[in-house]
């Protein structure tokens, strides 16, 4: 597997149902990414898991500094905003950055408490009002993931979370850290590869492809964030 430009990835992704979109919109102020890349992205994912009327996508990376976070983001305004569903972003990693950018409530529980059955599932939803979609954690403060990761429990809980969203999207720790991230995606319906242009190396990819397939995941395939377009349009016309 080689890591293909997202462009490369679709075909013609229907435009989005807002008039006159911008071209590029940052919800929450991190990281500006095109819309209509995202909204390939929802549809390609969509047209990876058909005859289902909720989805839960996995996105992760191979190594750190890809935008992962930042994709999860803009993927759920996208679904929640243009695309009119209900979206929720599971925090799987291990500082919590979402969470933290929003202002977690001190009493949000993770979803391994539910799986303890230590908390019900409202009190692990928070709400983003401003942008539409919901986050939650899959880890409480003090507990460990893995414990409730390979909980059988967790299918169920990840079952509850299906019926009340349409697209869960689940931020995850880069797959090559260790196995947590390939054990995450045997829960979810597809996993989306995030690899840095210019910087992931088709090896790191075919491991974590390896990893996921090991683990029982499903890769639905490669998105190239932080490519330098001028960079690359000079490479090609200089051939």
């Amino acid at each position: 597997m080689t890591a293909i430009p997202l462009r490369q990835l679709l075909d013609a992704p229907p435009r989005p149902s807002v008039e006159n979109p911008a071209t590029r919109f940052d919800p929450d102020g991190t990281a500006p990414l095109r819309v209509d890349d995202m909204i390939g992205l929802l549809r390609a994912v969509t047209r990876a898991c058909p005859g289902r009327s909720s989805r839960i996508i996995q996105l992760t990376s191979c190594d750190h500094r890809a935008g992962v976070s930042a994709i999860c983001r803009a993927l759920a305004y996208t679904a929640a905003v243009i695309d009119g569903s209900r979206a929720l972003v599971c925090d799987a990693t291990e500082n919590q950055d979402t969470l933290h950018m929003f202002g977690k409530p001190a009493d949000l529980r993770g979803l391994s408490d539910l799986v303890g059955r230590q908390a019900d599932i409202a009190s692990t939803i928070a709400r983003v009002p401003s942008l539409n979609y919901a986050v939650c954690m899959l880890t409480g403060a003090s507990d460990n993931a893995h414990p409730a990761v390979r909980s059988a429990r967790l299918g169920a809980v990840m079952d509850l979370l299906r019926g009340a969203f349409d697209w869960v999207i689940v931020d995850s720790p880069p797959i090559c850290d260790g196995s947590f991230g390939a054990t995450l995606s045997e829960l979810c319906d597809g996993t989306v590869l995030i690899a840095q242009g210019g910087r992931t190396r088709a090896p790191l990819l075919q491991q974590a492809q390896r990893m996921i397939d090991l683990y029982g995941g499903r890769v639905l395939g490669v998105v190239v964030n932080k490519v330098d377009v001028k960079a690359a349009a000079a490479g090609r016309s200089s051939r």
